[in-house]
């Protein structure tokens, strides 16, 4: 018998990208009439998280208070960290597996004990459901199970509950989740990755999940870290080959179009769209072939690509925050 778990609620207020740049009196004083401040964003560097945070008036003002250090220990390899819709916790994968952590500890430097996810969530992402209800990762030694829990399985408040909503024939990796509850995305493994979508009204059905999902994007590169539009009719993911640079890519699952939104000539890869599907943060390569990763983001409708953190070592993974109040 498949039962609910959780609620579908979700509904998020606009984003505002803030770039530090010179402008004259008469421009700013425009922008600070238009401009809302910008969300924050975690970001890793050299195997720990960050936090971009300005508080500045406008997004074309300068202030400081940016690239604060939260955490140390985080995976190597890949080192990514997610906040939760609801801005109360921070999944966190290191060397020791998936973390949940407190955001009112983490923010506050103190000594924070985190609660295990799962033993057997050893995937490079997992999808926060609406509110932070629920969390989706990859399950099994193959990989090849899809399961969810509860926020109770890391919030002592809640009841936990387990569930395996798919089970696949390949392996599947880097679940994200509408805002709004109602789909799921993955990418499959191992050659030239798809990417997947899953209704989550399956979970209501008599047969549960089984052959409940479909392709939504593939093609001869790899289609990889798709994120989600908050109603998840869109798609925005890397795509990527070898001998060629990883570009980022919008798919609109309605009407099957697709548009290509980075035409750099170096990587652009890890993106994380925020909740109102206005910006874009992603990595990418300043040049190519040059190691460093930089933090940008883009004005989806404008089209603008601003370089939003620079620092010394790969600056990787970004990850929208709440949205200010």
């Amino acid at each position: 018998m498949i039962v609910p778990i959780f609620t579908l609620t979700a509904r998020f207020a606009l984003l505002t990208l803030l770039v530090t740049a010179a402008v004259t009196g008469a421009v700013s004083g425009v922008a600070r009439a238009a401009q809302r401040p910008l969300p924050p964003l975690l970001y890793a560097s050299n195997s720990r998280l960050y936090l971009f945070e300005t508080n500045c008036a406008d997004w074309l003002a300068i202030c400081a208070g940016r690239d604060q250090m939260l955490l140390e220990n985080l995976n190597q390899g890949f080192p990514v960290a997610q906040w939760s819709p609801d801005g109360a916790f921070i999944a966190v994968y290191t060397n020791d597996g998936w973390m949940i952590y407190r955001v009112e500890c983490v923010l506050a430097g103190g000594e924070c004990e985190p609660t295990l996810l799962s033993p057997d969530a050893n995937d490079v992402r997992i999808a926060w459901g609406p509110d932070g209800s629920a969390i989706a990762y990859r399950s099994d030694p193959q990989g090849r199970s899809l399961s969810i829990i509860t926020r109770g399985c890391w919030d002592s408040l809640s009841a936990c509950l387990t569930q395996q909503v798919l089970a696949s024939n390949l392996a599947i990796s880097q679940p994200d989740w509408s805002r709004d509850g109602g789909w799921l995305a993955f990418i499959t493994l191992p050659i030239n990755t798809d990417i997947y979508i899953m209704d989550i009204a399956c979970l209501d059905r008599p047969l549960g999940c089984i052959q409940s999902s479909q392709l939504a994007a593939g093609g001869l590169y790899s289609e990889l870290w798709p994120s989600l539009s908050a109603d998840g009719s869109a798609l925005v993911y890397a795509v990527g080959a070898a001998n060629i640079t990883d570009q980022l890519f919008l798919h609109s699952l309605n009407s099957g179009e697709t548009r290509q939104l980075t035409f750099r000539n170096a990587d652009s890869t890890q993106p994380d769209w925020s909740a109102d599907d206005r910006y874009i943060a992603y990595a990418g390569f300043a040049e190519d072939g040059v190691g460093l990763l930089d933090v940008y983001v883009m004005d989806l409708p404008r089209g603008i690509h601003v370089r939003l953190v620079r620092n010394p070592d790969r600056d990787m993974f970004p990850n929208w925050g709440p949205l200010p109040q």
